[in-house]
């Protein structure tokens, strides 16, 4: 500013000695005041011109003074940060501050954003706290693995009995056979499955390997009814009636459940001529269901035995009414109800 006075006060003591030269002449000529206005603008205009040169740079050089300033403090703040190992919980926090700390372009804004990062409180590292560790879920609990229990006997044997059965009613005999035989063979007192390979043999004709297989179960459950009815067949195709009547007469089953248990004992009686033994068992029978024809014709035959005619043809006409019976047995029934 002292350069700009300066000239100033030298442009006013020319004008002042160019005036003291030049007064004695205006009066006489007249062209002095002419000339003074011609270069009076002139000077102006340039005194303006020179005048806002100096007053910009003034401004340019506090501007720029201003501006390094506010780029030494920038680095200074910015120094010791970068100097300390910065853990990872502050990486985040200096990420979040690099666009405030980015210096920008314009020389104008350069002061207030460096007074708001001095001002700030931010600028000084935090101190990081170390977090706790988040302890592990707590492990689910094993539940304790089921050992599987190995089937008892009796769980074999039904599953044995019940796959030969099926094997039976498939008319694979001779697979059910060797199944059973070589099941019973370990487990000699599975008594289901040894029930339906005694009957099997015994429809085969093999009495003896019947027999055999028979007796230590009869030992372990000697009133079993199938058991007893596997025998009494036994004892019967041993020619031996007698035995198998005297066996079976020793268990009463319920007839709703055991029917062919007395069937057979009808049969075996009838034919040792216990007809008597054979008429009561059929009666017994069909007070149970008057509908099977089989049984009616078994009594009328045990009746025609005795020569109880009128008895007999009543029965055979039952037989014959009925809708179950086979076409042999009805058959038979109608011969004999002519016969008499």
């Amino acid at each position: 500013m002292s350069l700009v006075n300066d000239m100033l006060n030298d442009l006013d003591d020319r004008r002042n000695q160019q005036a003291r030269e030049e007064v004695n002449l205006d009066w006489m000529t007249g062209q002095k005041q002419t000339s003074k206005n011609k270069w009076l603008m002139p000077l102006l205009s340039l005194a303006v011109i020179v005048l806002f040169i100096v007053v910009a740079f003034s401004v340019f050089q506090y501007q720029t003074t201003a501006n390094s300033s506010a780029i030494d403090k920038l680095a200074a703040i910015k120094k010791p940060v970068a100097e300390k190992p910065v853990k990872p919980e502050v990486v985040a926090v200096e990420k979040q501050r690099e666009p405030v700390e980015t210096v920008v372009p314009s020389v104008v804004e350069v002061a207030p954003v460096a007074k708001a990062i001095v001002t700030s409180p931010v600028q000084k590292p935090v101190a990081s706290k170390s977090l706790p560790k988040a302890s592990p879920p707590p492990a689910a609990a094993k539940k304790p693995i089921k050992k599987q229990k190995p089937l008892s006997l009796p769980q074999r044997d039904l599953i044995a009995s019940q796959e030969a059965k099926k094997l039976i009613r498939n008319n694979q005999s001779v697979v059910a056979e060797e199944k059973l035989a070589a099941f019973m063979q370990k487990n000699p007192l599975a008594i289901r499955s040894g029930k339906v390979l005694a009957s099997l043999w015994l429809s085969q004709k093999k009495e003896a390997q019947a027999q055999q297989l028979l007796v230590p179960l009869r030992d372990i459950a000697p009133r079993d009814i199938e058991l007893i009815m596997i025998q009494a067949r036994l004892f019967y195709a041993a020619g031996n009636p007698l035995e198998a009547i005297a066996l079976m007469k020793t268990e009463r089953p319920a007839v709703n459940v055991h029917a062919g248990y007395y069937e057979l004992l009808g049969f075996i009686a009838r034919s040792d001529q216990q007809y008597e033994l054979s008429v009561q068992s059929y009666r017994r029978l069909l007070e149970y269901d008057a509908s099977r024809g089989d049984w009616w014709v078994g009594m009328a035959i045990a009746l025609d035995m005795q020569s109880k005619s009128a008895l007999a043809k009543e029965a055979y006409r039952r037989g014959i009414d009925s809708r179950r019976i086979s076409k042999s047995l009805n058959d038979y029934a109608r011969k004999r109800l002519a016969a008499l």
